[in-house]
């Protein structure tokens, strides 16, 4: 019967990938015996993607020591993967083919070392010169020897030029209600920044993540999802409301969408959650909603919200549960000021000289600059003061379970974790004034 072939075409497909089925009629049950009778069956061959896997494997077996190329990728005004989205489109090549150290900055003229594989000079040359647009270019490419490939994290440091405008500084004085105080806004002297300069000389800064990671600042009717929204969805296991909040996006006026893209956002929500009438006002132009088309279209095939999920790039799968990780962060961050910045304290965690990190049981044997905080996961330790129960607090008001203990939970609904230190401290760093 159908609804029996179709339930193991559907197992078929989410066992793996690799495989695609397609029904077969007129089928005879003994196929030495011509009269024997017929049947519908289920023909199980490898997938396209997965042939065409086979052959770069092969490909690359044989391939020469010139097809791993060493070169800069610069972007402008463009987010990381939408950028790594048209590489890929344009070089006809995997996402895995193409190596960076970590994410820039989407509002910006960016420049970052890249490495690509299986592609050969003279191909990433001609799509420089005809598939992709001046805001995405390669420079410096060269062909480079033996397994050198560069991956997230691969980075000591970035080095940026920022210029700020309109630069004021705020003055504060208590008012008349206790812990309450009145500000105003003054003009910068050059002597108050030599003296802001050198104390972060000095002393670093808190190392907060910005909204590039977490998300604007502001309410959800200001500011609409933020990438930590559908992190939190997704750690929730809530799978749905994870596609929910991709397709609605952020708030229009932060970003300036085409009419096709808002009114398809406006459709997902008036048809209660439609995704063929949502799909049918998607842009003509396939590089715009990249990540909310392949959700649809996966949720379409599967039927299931897990699936749709990771139809997106491992990346962007991971960026939105590091979303999270940082805004918890950054709370946790909070909670530490509050304890001073000058020393660190029993039960704060540090990274010792070998690399393991350890909690603090003499501050005076640890600097303030070894201080660290966990991302939190279900392999790191916690601070055993205030801040660990800072952890504790933001976790379980949030109903997050899997970042502590992951049992079962699948891998886009957990992380491991990480560690960051708590104050940044910036090197060469040089002030000037620029007329203008």
């Amino acid at each position: 019967p159908r609804d029996q072939r179709r339930a193991v075409h559907k197992i078929i497909s989410k066992a793996s990938r690799s495989l695609e089925t397609t029904t077969q009629n007129g089928v005879h049950i003994d196929p030495s015996d011509s009269n024997s009778p017929v049947t519908s069956a289920i023909v199980v061959s490898w997938s396209g993607n997965a042939r065409s896997s086979r052959r770069r494997k092969r490909k690359a077996l044989h391939a020469a020591k010139e097809d791993r190329l060493f070169c800069v990728l610069r972007k402008e005004n463009m987010e990381h993967q939408l950028a790594m989205k048209r590489i890929t489109r344009a070089l006809r090549c995997r996402n895995s083919d193409v190596g960076v150290g970590g994410i820039k900055d989407k509002k910006a003229v960016t420049f970052q070392f890249c490495t690509i594989k299986n592609v050969s000079k003279e191909k990433l040359e001609h799509a420089c010169r005809h598939s992709l647009r001046s805001d995405l270019q390669f420079s410096n490419i060269r062909p480079i020897d033996g397994n050198f490939f560069l991956s997230r994290g691969h980075l000591l440091g970035n080095q940026f030029e920022i210029i700020v405008r309109r630069l004021k500084r705020v003055q504060k004085k208590a008012g008349g209600i206790p812990d309450m105080h009145l500000e105003r806004m003054l003009d910068v002297r050059r002597s108050h920044i030599d003296k802001m300069v050198d104390r972060i000389k000095q002393r670093g800064f808190v190392n907060f993540f910005g909204t590039q990671r977490v998300g604007d600042a502001g309410s959800k009717d200001q500011v609409g999802v933020r990438p930590f929204d559908i992190g939190r969805a997704m750690l929730r296991q809530e799978w749905d409301a994870a596609i929910d909040l991709i397709v609605q996006g952020r708030a229009r006026h932060l970003y300036n969408p085409c009419e096709e893209e808002i009114r398809a956002r406006q459709t997902w929500i008036s048809s209660g959650r439609n995704v063929k009438e949502t799909l049918k006002c998607f842009p003509k132009n396939k590089n715009a909603m990249i990540k909310e088309r392949d959700i649809l279209q996966a949720l379409l095939r599967f039927r299931d919200p897990l699936e749709a999920i990771r139809s997106m790039p491992h990346g962007m799968r991971c960026f939105y549960i590091h979303a999270y990780q940082s805004l918890v962060w950054n709370r946790a961050a909070s909670q530490r000021i509050k304890l001073g910045l000058t020393n660190p304290v029993k039960g704060d965690l540090y990274k010792a000289s070998d690399g393991e990190v350890r909690l603090v049981d003499d501050p005076n044997e640890v600097e303030m600059r070894m201080i660290v905080l966990p991302l939190p996961g279900y392999n790191v330790i916690y601070p055993t003061n205030s801040v660990g129960d800072a952890y504790k607090e933001i976790l379980g008001a949030d109903g997050i379970t899997s970042l502590t203990y992951r049992g079962s939970a699948p891998a886009e609904a957990t992380e491991k974790g990480s560690y960051r230190l708590l104050i940044a401290e910036p090197r060469n760093l040089e002030v000037e004034s620029v007329a203008g």
